[in-house]
């Protein structure tokens, strides 16, 4: 489970499991009833109360990390699935697409580096997952565009003052690529043993920003934005 906001992760197995997969399929919220209804008929060597009792705590627990939120309704209390945040990101537009108009990728690359790190000493992971996932395609092709934006940032990254990290580069590289017609997406996926987390950069589902076998290695894909 990816926690938008704050940029971390949670694993989840058995009835969390399962719960939080039936709180996916409904964006709209579930209550009480119906979760306990789901769970019930899914575990049916196990006792109604000992899953009741189960289900109360794994809900406090989700709440109190803030991976789902709890409201009143008509039926008692609803959960759901927390939303993102969002931001405006048009002066940034502006500049990119200025610097790419002038062919000035490295520089474009090295602005778009500082932005995302100042968005995330803002907003955290949240508002750059929303950036990146409202980051427009521009009609504007600029050619190997891939090859370009790539080198461009490989060098912005050797002059940037900190050492950006896999999400900082790959929400850059998706942004430039999209002001320059390409139709790139960040993913973001982990792998359980050893646990870890990682993100990239693709384009028709090819790895762009690094070894086609990161797509095996990360096989569990959390977002893609």
């Amino acid at each position: 489970m990816l926690h938008v906001r704050k940029g971390m992760l949670f694993s989840a197995i058995g009835l969390a499991s399962d719960l939080w997969t039936k709180l996916l399929t409904h964006p709209e919220g579930l209550d009480f009833a119906e979760l306990n209804a789901h769970i019930t008929a899914n575990y049916p060597q196990v006792a109604k109360e000992r899953i009741e009792q189960d289900l109360t705590k794994i809900l406090e627990q989700l709440t109190q990390k803030e991976l789902i939120t709890e409201s009143k309704g008509s039926k008692g209390k609803n959960y759901s699935e927390v939303s993102g945040l969002h931001l405006s990101f048009s002066i940034s537009r502006v500049v990119i697409a200025n610097l790419l108009a002038i062919r000035l990728f490295w520089l474009a690359a090295l602005f778009q580096l500082f932005f995302f790190d100042l968005t995330q000493a803002l907003g955290g992971f949240g508002l750059v997952h929303q950036t990146v996932k409202e980051w427009p395609i521009s009609k504007n092709q600029t050619p190997n565009a891939t090859q370009k934006l790539s080198e461009a940032l490989s060098r912005a990254a050797r002059f940037y003052p900190k050492n950006a990290l896999c999400v900082q580069r790959s929400a850059t590289l998706t942004c430039l690529l999209r002001s320059s017609g390409v139709p790139a997406e960040t993913l973001i996926a982990c792998r359980k043993v050893p646990f870890k987390g990682h993100a990239w950069v693709e384009v028709a589902g090819e790895v762009i920003s690094d070894k086609p076998k990161v797509q095996t290695f990360y096989d569990s894909v959390l977002i893609r934005c």
